[in-house]
């Protein structure tokens, strides 16, 4: 989506970096070689657009969960968040590798979100928002306030690290445990471990659920004990206990070598999409999806906000600490001056990126527009390019400082089929 931009930099932040400190935007390329690891949306598919840049996938290694994708980046979705590793020049990119790695696999226990309210899904918080992207592989659900408790879902996002996550993607794979052949899986950070003594009981919280470990608490092997503060992945084959709702785990992995933060080394170059989840002005920290992030001395953050969806080029330093030198917020994350309208398409204009859709000029940025085609014959290569004069689509929009109407979202649809 197009971004609202707000540079903030200091003389330091930008010497530490080999860069000459002004008041421009800078683009991954200014770093010096261009190689950028980038973590952020699919908004779309050409090749694969991630964080504003098209990214060359000819050459490129694919995971999804830790293995390799059978089909490629066919395997990826619009809205997944992809950790992109390659080089970047402006709006165009190579990638040697795009990994996605979901943030659960699981139960639906409660949906509210036709109220308002969260999906709760293996005792983590899921919100959405105008921009999430849903699919599902039951064609009577066709909306995410119509998934049913009791359903598989696959859920990526921002995450909070204690148990929150605003979806950016959302996949209904089964409507109940008989259409389910696979494991579930939820990651987080270990609080309030049990007695690890005690063979009778072996028990702790991720977010809001509780897992009983004590049936495996012979096998586990992390290489490090357990212990509160890891980060780690617990699959299970069983699901909850019905007496006392705990989560019965399978198996135990350690992720991220149980550091829930940034996965680099020292002078990379990174760029992070995520929620702002806490800031920390006498330390000098703020969190991006509950990992902290340095801010660098002098400098005014007073425009952002807990809650912001922002994106942030940061570099890594000696001591492995995130250090931000840019931060961009997306106008299109701001609930209060959303807008959506359902329509057909009545003009395009390419040279201009624009579409008119009831009267409204719209532009469509095709570097950070998510763009999804949820048509009887979906095209996964759908851009303003594929677009055509009547057409339905459902378009999210904002109004920029200038008055222009900017899309986050185009979701071209079937006539009377996307509200089902």
């Amino acid at each position: 989506m197009k971004l609202s931009r707000t540079v903030l930099y200091t003389a330091i932040a930008a010497a530490s970096l080999g860069i000459v400190a002004c008041s421009s935007s800078t683009t991954p390329s200014d770093s010096g070689t261009g190689e950028l690891t980038s973590v952020g949306r699919i908004t779309g598919f050409g090749s694969v657009f991630v964080g504003g840049v098209e990214y060359e996938t000819n050459q490129t290694t694919v995971t999804k969960d830790g293995r390799p994708a059978l089909n490629g980046d066919d395997d990826l979705k619009v809205g997944m968040i992809v950790t992109v590793r390659g080089s970047a020049n402006g709006t165009q990119g190579v990638a040697t590798s795009i990994e996605f790695n979901d943030e659960l696999e699981g139960l639906v226990q409660t949906n509210d979100l036709a109220t308002g309210g969260i999906l709760k899904v293996m005792g983590q918080n899921i919100t959405v928002d105008a921009n999430t992207n849903f699919e599902s592989k039951d064609p009577v659900i066709g909306v995410v306030e119509n998934i049913p408790p009791g359903a598989i879902v696959e859920v990526s996002g921002y995450p909070d690290g204690n148990g929150s996550i605003l979806a950016s993607y959302i996949e209904l794979k089964a409507k109940d445990m008989a259409f389910y052949d696979d494991d579930m899986e939820v990651k987080g950070i270990v609080k309030n471990l049990s007695s690890t003594t005690d063979p009778l009981s072996l028990t702790f919280q991720l977010g809001g659920v509780t897992v009983d470990a004590t049936a495996i608490a012979d096998v586990i092997d992390l290489g490090v004990p357990l212990a509160d503060g890891l980060y780690v992945e617990v699959e299970s084959k069983a699901g909850f206990d019905a007496a006392n709702g705990y989560l019965i785990a399978s198996e135990i992995e350690l992720e991220d070598e149980g550091h829930y933060g940034m996965d680099g080394d020292h002078g990379d170059d990174m760029e992070v999409e995520g929620l702002i989840t806490a800031i920390n002005l006498e330390n000098g920290t703020f969190e991006i999806n509950g990992i902290s992030v340095i801010i660098p001395e002098n400098l005014n953050i007073s425009q952002f906000a807990i809650g912001d969806l922002v994106e942030v080029e940061l570099s890594i330093d000696t001591d492995g600490k995130a250090v931000m030198r840019e931060i961009e917020k997306e106008d299109a994350h701001d609930d209060d001056e959303d807008f959506s309208i359902e329509a057909y398409v009545d003009a395009i204009d390419p040279d201009n990126a624009t579409i008119t859709v009831l009267g409204k000029v719209i532009y469509v940025d095709r570097f950070n527009a998510i763009m999804v085609d949820k048509s009887d014959d979906p095209d996964k290569y759908f851009s303003i390019d594929t677009l055509r004069i009547g057409d339905f689509v459902e378009v999210e929009y904002y109004i920029d400082s200038e008055g222009s109407y900017i899309a986050a979202k185009v979701e071209r649809e079937t006539p009377d089929s996307h509200d089902s």
